[in-house]
């Protein structure tokens, strides 16, 4: 039996099917409609004042003995300037360099010590040229007894402290004490910690390299320690708290971590971006990776280079470092330069410029 026909399905025409929304993919910030906002940042260097120990004792050779003469390679002091010197090229403008003399030319526990060289960009050759002076060497004015035998730590300590004119707004700064024994001039343990309080108390870290084999000694111990624990830069939670060198490889080594602690990696953003997950590092031109092991993190309105990329910025291998919010485009926006080792205005110089 026939059963009839039957209905088939027929399709429905294009035009009657109901108005659906085709999702747009989700491509994230690389498309090319999602903008690209140069941030500016502001990087300054760290103003360090070396308080630099020429007294008498600094005639002798590292190890105790005697010295063959001002010009012996192996003295305290040349070793020390050496060292210094070292440092100062190492980093060049990454630091802003000034320096005292412990004690001032020819002064006595009552003088008042002055800076010879401010702390400033561009200042490499003058730092050099203070070493240069044969009378800042203490062989010559304490062999012919024009130098008290003399150690003034603490009235340098204080009268950095009284000087404004090395202090300067959105720098951070640190006072960096090389000395081969304990301060003289009526120090005690409570004076130097109060006189290296005063400085942090204006914003001054102090760190202390003890130089020689009689910085270990009790008399000295204490007083190097007072110094150090005050001073906010210890090289340890035990005593000795100051840093200790014996040579000059371990003297350039414990510069050289001072100063890589006082050399942030810290980018300050002049405008807070909307989003952190949009937020894109650039290095040497180079996308940086978000990272808090060897890239970049962000940190309270600033972004922050950490592990193997800080090291590079501090030994002054990266040279331009630019940040965008919304696309990860380079994007170089001239900036004026500040003189802290980086191109800031795009053209692939450093610190043009300048005032020196």
């Amino acid at each position: 039996m026939d059963a009839g026909p039957v209905d088939a399905a027929v399709p429905e025409r294009d035009g009657d099917l109901p108005d659906v929304a085709i999702p747009t993919p989700d491509v994230g910030v690389d498309s090319a409609t999602c903008g690209t906002t140069p941030l500016p940042v502001s990087f300054r260097s760290p103003r360090v004042l070396v308080l630099f120990d020429r007294s008498c004792s600094m005639r002798r050779l590292v190890d105790g003995g005697d010295s063959s003469g001002e010009d012996d390679p192996n003295s305290r002091y040349q070793t020390a300037r050496r060292a210094i010197e070292r440092q100062v090229g190492r980093y060049g403008d990454r630091v802003h360099w000034g320096i005292m003399l412990i004690p001032e030319l020819e002064l006595d526990c009552d003088g008042v010590p002055t800076i010879r060289v401010l702390p400033a960009a561009g200042r490499q050759d003058r730092i050099r040229n203070v070493f240069a002076n044969p009378r800042v060497n203490p062989e010559r004015l304490c062999a012919n007894g024009r130098q008290p035998r003399v150690t003034p730590t603490l009235q340098t300590l204080e009268s950095a402290a009284s000087i404004t004119d090395w202090r300067a707004d959105g720098h951070d700064h640190v006072a960096l004490v090389v000395t081969d024994g304990a301060s003289g001039c009526g120090s005690t343990v409570g004076r130097l910690e109060s006189a290296t309080q005063a400085l942090r108390d204006l914003g001054v870290r102090t760190a202390i390299v003890g130089f020689g084999p009689e910085v270990t000694g009790d008399s000295a111990r204490g007083k190097l320690d007072a110094i150090a624990l005050a001073g906010g830069l210890s090289s340890s939670a035990a005593s000795p708290h100051y840093y200790i060198a014996d040579d000059e490889a371990s003297l350039d080594s414990a510069l050289d971590r001072i100063l890589r602690e006082a050399v942030s990696c810290r980018f300050d953003l002049e405008t807070p971006p909307p989003a952190e997950d949009r937020v894109f590092v650039f290095v040497n031109d180079e996308e940086a990776v978000r990272d808090d092991a060897n890239g970049w993190r962000f940190n309270e309105g600033s972004v922050e280079l950490v592990g193997s990329s800080c090291e590079r910025l501090q030994r002054g291998e990266i040279t331009r470092v630019n940040v965008v919010f919304g696309c990860p485009e380079l994007v170089c926006e001239p900036q004026p330069e500040t003189c802290n080792g980086l191109d800031e205005d795009c053209d692939d110089r450093i610190d043009e410029g300048c005032l020196l």
